[in-house]
C-alpha cells in the first residue's frame, strides 16, 4: 500500500487534498486490519480497492469545490484525522453524486450488501473513512445534531462520516 501512496504523490493529477484524504483513508483501512486481523472482504486486491477510492475522493472533492461550501475540505479533513463528531456538517447535492455511485458500484461491487449504498453516498464515505465492513445505510443513524442527515431527505446531503454512528444490534461480521 506504501507503493500506491507514493504512485499518487507521483502523479501530478492529484490534488494535495485528494492526496491527504485517500492516506487518511488507507492509514484507517490499514488500522481497522490490523485490529481485525482479515483481510478485506472484497474479492479486488488493495491496489483496486485503493484506486476505487481515489476514485470517490476525487468526486467528492469536486463535488465539494462546486458547491463553493468554503472550509467544507478542512472541516472533513479535521473530523476525520481528530475522529471528531462535532465537526460541522460536510453537505454535497443529494442527486449529483448519486449517478457517479451507480457507474462505480457497478464496477467496484455487484454483491447483495453493497445495493442500497448506491443510491447512498454517505454509505461509502462511512466506508472509506470508518467502517470498511458497513453494508447500507441501515446500519448508521445520524447523530442528533446532524440537520443533513441522510434521512432528513434533503437537496444537500452530510456526508462528515463522524456525523453517523453504527446501529447497535446489527450483525457486524
Amino acid at each position: 500500500m506504501a507503493s500506491f501512496i507514493n504512485s499518487v504523490r507521483n502523479k501530478r493529477s492529484v490534488s494535495p487534498v485528494v492526496q491527504r484524504l485517500l492516506e487518511l483513508s488507507i492509514y484507517y483501512q490499514q488500522q481497522e486490519q490490523n485490529n481485525q486481523n482479515n483481510l478485506t472482504s472484497s474479492n479486488l486486491n488493495p491496489l483496486d480497492l485503493n484506486k476505487q477510492s481515489e476514485k470517490r475522493i476525487r468526486s467528492l472533492v469536486k463535488q465539494i469545490n462546486k458547491s463553493k461550501r468554503n472550509g467544507s475540505i478542512d472541516e472533513l479533513e479535521r473530523a476525520i484525522l481528530h475522529k471528531d463528531s462535532r465537526t460541522r456538517c460536510v453537505t454535497i447535492p443529494r442527486c449529483v453524486d448519486k449517478l457517479f455511485f451507480i457507474y462505480t458500484n457497478i464496477h467496484f461491487s455487484r454483491s447483495p450488501e453493497h445495493e442500497q449504498s448506491r443510491s447512498n453516498p454517505v454509505v461509502e464515505y462511512c466506508r472509506l473513512w470508518r467502517w470498511s465492513d458497513l453494508s447500507n445505510q441501515n446500519e448508521l443513524k445520524p447523530v442528533d445534531y446532524c440537520p443533513n442527515a441522510f434521512h432528513y431527505i434533503l437537496d444537500n446531503i452530510c456526508i462528515n462520516p463522524f456525523h453517523y454512528e453504527r446501529v447497535p444490534g446489527i450483525c457486524q461480521d
